[in-house]
């Protein structure tokens, strides 16, 4: 995703103009405006991507080359629950895990 394209989500959510030598947070993004600026740029993405970036990607540039990164799957899709035995032995391997429910 490119800077340009995240500052100007910034500016329409927040009203702050977010310059590239600058973190969010000196700009005067607070969490409030950094949780609605995660909503917007997931939509804007497609994906949903963790709220915690804006803390590690602190900078336009940084989030920008973070946000271009393809999306990591890690050993594939998430499993179903099956029965007590499965869940007991993937909580064990630290395997992450979905409910039965639907939706």
């Amino acid at each position: 995703m490119r800077e340009d394209l995240i500052a100007a989500v910034i500016r329409d959510v927040s009203g702050i103009d977010v310059r590239a030598d600058r973190t969010f947070f000196e700009a005067g993004l607070t969490s409030e405006l950094v949780l609605a600026v995660h909503v917007a740029l997931c939509r804007e993405k497609g994906a949903e991507f963790p709220i915690s970036s804006f803390f590690e990607f602190p900078t336009l540039a940084a989030l920008a080359a973070f946000l271009s990164r393809p999306v990591e799957r890690h050993g594939g899709p998430p499993r179903r629950i099956r029965d007590r035995r499965q869940l007991r032995a993937w909580i064990a391997d630290g395997d992450e895990i979905r409910s039965n429910s639907p939706g």
